[in-house]
């Protein structure tokens, strides 16, 4: 059942984002989540496409492609 697997990011993510000066010096770590879609992914580990979202949606964005290293278990 794949609701028991677990999933780790094996290494960090580092990402550039954009946005007004304004927003980006108040930007904090905890503003920002990274999303992967996990759907037909095997046990192992896995390269997943990344987007970055962020609760200041409107005001920042993402700037380039990020893939996340994870490693799925049970």
């Amino acid at each position: 059942n794949k609701n028991n697997y677990k999933v780790k990011l094996s290494t960090p993510i580092v990402v550039k984002v954009c946005g007004s000066k304004s927003v980006i010096k108040a930007l904090t770590s905890s503003k920002l989540s990274a999303v992967v879609d996990l759907d037909g992914k095997a046990l192992g580990e896995q390269t997943i496409p990344v987007t970055i979202n962020s609760n200041v949606k409107d005001n920042v964005w993402q700037y380039g492609t990020y893939d996340a290293k994870v490693i799925i278990s049970k």
